[in-house]
């Protein structure tokens, strides 16, 4: 080889080191120290927490520290769509609350939780609640018709103040979940239990009552459920400020008339899609004074001129009520001084007339139309 071949191709050996020597100088996420790395892992999404463990020894133990301080677990609503396989999102899941388990002396700081729960035998469940000691936020979604109430016993008495049981989607009256009388009793015993959300679940009279003497409940959603013969158990409802019976079909004007004269407390309303109410049960909805927040979607027997009456309210939702009329609307929109949002999603209102009567009444508000 030629001299002076053979001296460039020394200095490029020599540039190449340079270049190398300068990278391997640079600084790494290795330098971090392990509480740096811990709280780094903290925020990572489930899946990518578990995923961590398999790149070295180190951020294995550091992520397995990192559960430590983990107040609030909440599993995506498409946890299990992110793995192809049931028993492998089984095992990941099982993984997960084993760690929280082994790491927290059975979830000693663990105060919120939000879980999937279609795929979960009762005993898993049970499993699951009897290390939940200090809980106070509970949310299960996904509930399969086959869910057994009675595990909600296993719960602490003492510190739930948020529960929620719901299935994802309402498919046909066979879906209702039935209320056990066990399940009823531990809701009633949950001193401290201020917010309940039943979505899609069966309710005889003797369960609603027993769930009705737990006087801290103050917010209740009862979405889809089916209220069998609890006409005469509206009294209960007296302590409510918040009540959503959206889609509970027993709800006629009868039920609001009685609710009206019992639950004067009550802020936030939903009958959405009650599809007996006319303007006779409205009118007597309109007598709770301290009513601010009405929904009351698609009320096909409802028209426009029961809006009149409720000038007091700050947010009122009513899209797809057939016979609502752009007049009806414009004039609700002058004479409601208080309003703040209102939801006209699927109705339509002139421009120019919109425009005239905003100006004229020097109103505004968070509109929501259609996307």
């Amino acid at each position: 080889m030629p001299p002076k071949k053979l001296q460039n191709k020394k200095r490029q050996k020599k540039s190449i080191n340079k270049v190398d020597n300068d990278k391997s100088s640079l600084p790494t996420i290795n330098i971090l120290s392990n509480d740096c790395l811990m709280k780094i892992f903290s925020y990572l999404p489930l899946e990518d927490r578990m995923r961590v463990e398999r790149v070295c020894k180190r951020w294995q133990t550091i992520n397995q520290h990192a559960w430590i301080d983990i107040k609030k677990l909440e599993f995506p609503k498409d946890f299990q769509q992110s793995y192809t396989k049931i028993r492998t999102c089984n095992r990941a899941l099982q993984k997960i609350l084993h760690r929280c388990g082994r790491s927290l002396n059975y979830c000693h700081n663990l105060l919120s939780l939000i879980l999937p729960i279609n795929t979960y035998s009762s005993s898993e469940v049970t499993w699951l609640f009897n290390r939940l000691h200090k809980i106070k936020s509970l949310e299960l979604f996904q509930l399969s018709r086959n869910f057994n109430t009675k595990c909600l016993k296993k719960l602490s008495m003492n510190t739930i103040t948020e529960l929620s049981l719901s299935i994802e989607v309402f498919e046909c009256p066979d879906c209702w979940i039935t209320m056990t009388e066990d399940g009823a009793n531990a809701i009633r015993k949950m001193t401290n239990l201020w917010k309940l959300k039943l979505n899609t679940f069966l309710l005889t009279k003797k369960i609603l009552a027993l769930i009705l003497q737990n006087e801290s409940i103050t917010h209740l959603s009862l979405k889809y459920c089916f209220l069998k013969k609890s006409f005469n158990l509206i009294p209960n409802f007296c302590r409510l400020k918040y009540l959503n019976l959206k889609y509970v079909e027993q709800v006629d004007d009868d039920f609001l008339k009685k609710l009206s004269k019992c639950c004067t407390e009550l802020e936030y309303l939903n009958v959405g899609d009650c599809w007996r109410i006319t303007n006779q049960g409205m009118t007597a909805v309109s007598e709770l004074k301290n009513l601010t927040t009405l929904m009351m979607c698609s009320l096909n027997f409802v028209t426009d001129v029961v809006l009149r009456k409720f000038e007091f309210l700050k947010v009122l939702f009513c899209n797809d009520c057939d016979k609502f009329t752009e007049a009806g609307i414009i004039q609700f929109l002058q004479n409601a001084p208080y309003l703040e949002k209102i939801n006209l999603q699927s109705f339509i209102i002139e421009v120019d007339d919109w425009k005239f009567n905003m100006d004229d009444s020097n109103l505004s508000y968070h509109i929501e139309f259609d996307d």
